[in-house]
């Protein structure tokens, strides 16, 4: 199945009302009122997939999305699928749907009089491999199949299926499919037909299961590529030892590679915007930033440098294997890494030992550096103030300091492997994804939820939507470069106030009300997760000794 489209959401209210004896309807829009086509009707939702883009093959034949998709599958139910008749399904209608609070226990309380609108992407037949559809799909009642995140906005994901209202509407001007529909959707001829290899088949069958991996997290503009019958793709796949080699030069595992933010973006970096067959230069690449592709000396291709180790040919394009990951970040005259992320914002006499310890790095073989070109890092950067205090104590200048035994030490303690949200301490989790009769209001202590906050990744970072860290204590460990074990804790300061330089960054995660800062060893994180194109910054009020 397939639901590859963008569509308009539309929150008519999020005011909690009391369950009364007949469903309400969503709060009036005039708007909206103006483009009914039916009157409200009961019916019955399902989700399609946590990954949020699983069914990308469907019957409607669109081409891929931007997140997120308010999307769905309509059931055989439909008098228009009678016989199967394709030409008369409903893709690309639209429909205004509403969880009904009388059928099951599951409709987020806080979203009683609330309704989105949904456009129809694929069709939900009752004949089918997967089981279930009988279920859900063979014409007891109308029935939508939607997206992950559409159920998410009306109901708790843990019921599995609730009871709506709906109704059909005219899509709003707001409505967008994301991709083309096939000019011809009746007659159109596939690149990859039954029992063709397609390219994600290809890299399973070459046993790239990292490459796998890292581009099913990297999200649905790269992945559905792999497996699109609809157009043909030339996709670079290092093979897994190059992602290992990677990440043991960044200083992490391959799992930990695998979690991190800037993931997305560097695959990105390894999907050519098109099939390039022989052609050579500089060739653009879903990322936005050309890859140069030239013939070497053997005949074998080679990718910005990077050795091509096998050309592989599949049913919707082919698969250039390589021995390194490419490099996908801080490409362009506006990516800024975190040495000059540091400097523009004030930290200078940090931004100089940055530089002065990135010459050091680069003179050691194998060693990625904190430049623009390499290197994924959490970097604490005490102010310039903070240094002053540091280096009046030792009786130095910033020149003396620079040169003296303990530089290495001492900045090496500021920075961290990887990328690691510092964030604040929110002892409160707000997330759509837990059940109304466990969460009141969509909030709880975050350590009361394992099966939200449980995992290591998640209560490191942020607990599912906006948890933040998920203890009132803290007491997690982070390993700086140097080997220097650095505890986060809580404190009592108020996480409001930021630096002025960064308080009105867009790209700042903004605190809860009763959000407090984080404290590092003797330093408190007075603005955390500045993002830069190789890592995160964090700015500090004291030197890490």
């Amino acid at each position: 199945m397939r639901t590859t489209v963008l569509t308009f959401l539309l929150v008519a209210a999020s005011q909690v009302l009391a369950m009364a004896s007949a469903a309400s309807n969503p709060v009036s829009s005039p708007a909206i009122d103006n483009l009914k086509i039916t009157d409200w009707q009961r019916g019955r939702m399902t989700f399609y997939g946590k990954d949020g883009y699983s069914i990308h093959s469907g019957a409607c034949h669109f081409g891929s999305i931007p997140h997120p998709y308010y999307v769905a599958a309509t059931s055989d139910w439909w008098p228009e699928y009678i016989n199967g008749a394709y030409e008369h399904n409903k893709c690309g209608h639209c429909f205004e749907i509403q969880c009904d609070p009388n059928g099951r226990s599951y409709c987020r309380g806080d979203r009683y009089n609330a309704s989105i609108i949904v456009q129809v992407t694929d069709r939900c037949p009752c004949k089918h491999e997967n089981p279930s559809n009988k279920r859900w799909c063979c014409g007891d009642q109308p029935h939508f199949d939607v997206s992950h995140e559409a159920f998410g906005e009306l109901a708790n994901h843990v019921g599995g299926w609730v009871y709506l209202q709906w109704r059909e509407i005219q899509c709003p001007d707001g409505v967008g499919r994301g991709g083309a529909l096939l000019e011809d959707p009746y007659n159109w001829t596939p690149y990859c037909t039954e029992g063709e290899e397609s390219l994600g088949e290809m890299a399973k069958r070459r046993g790239l299961t990292t490459f796998l991996e890292a581009v099913w997290r990297a999200g649905p503009e790269v992945w559905d590529r792999l497996g699109s019958r609809a157009r043909a793709s030339t996709v670079v796949a290092p093979t897994n030892e190059a992602f290992a080699n990677y990440a043991d030069s960044l200083g992490l595992t391959v799992q930990e590679l695998l979690e991190q933010p800037t993931l997305a973006s560097i695959m990105r970096h390894h999907f050519f915007k098109e099939e390039i067959s022989d052609r050579e230069g500089a060739l653009d690449t879903v990322s936005d930033f050309p890859i140069t592709v030239r013939t070497a000396d053997d005949g074998k291709r080679a990718l910005d440098g990077v050795r091509v180790v096998e050309e592989l040919s599949s049913c919707n394009g082919d698969l250039l294997v390589c021995d390194k990951v490419l490099w996908g970040l801080c490409k362009g005259a506006e990516a800024k890494g975190v040495a000059e992320t540091a400097f523009e914002g004030g930290m200078k006499l940090f931004a100089q030992a940055l530089w002065k310890l990135k010459a050091e790095m680069e003179e050691k073989e194998g060693v990625k550096t904190l430049g623009e070109e390499a290197g994924l890092w959490t970097v604490l950067a005490p102010t310039d103030g903070a240094w002053e205090t540091f280096l009046a104590e030792r009786g130095e200048n910033m020149t003396e300091f620079l040169d003296s035994e303990d530089f290495v030490p001492v900045v090496s303690n500021h920075i961290i492997a990887g990328e690691t949200r510092v964030g604040y301490m929110q002892p409160r989790c707000h997330d759509l994804l837990i059940p109304a009769d466990v969460l009141a209001d969509n909030v709880t202590q975050c350590e009361d939820l394992p099966m939200i906050c449980g995992d290591p990744w998640l209560s490191r970072g942020y607990c599912a939507k906006t948890c933040g860290i998920c203890s009132e204590k803290g007491g997690e460990t982070l390993v700086a470069m140097g080997g220097k074990k650095l505890v986060m804790e809580s404190t009592n300061v108020d996480a409001e106030d930021q630096l002025e330089i960064f308080q009105n960054s867009e790209e700042l995660t903004a605190p809860q009300d009763d959000a407090t800062k984080v404290r590092i060893e003797d330093s408190l994180v007075l603005v955390p997760d500045i993002p830069a194109c190789n890592g995160f910054l964090n700015i500090l009020d004291k030197v890490i000794v």
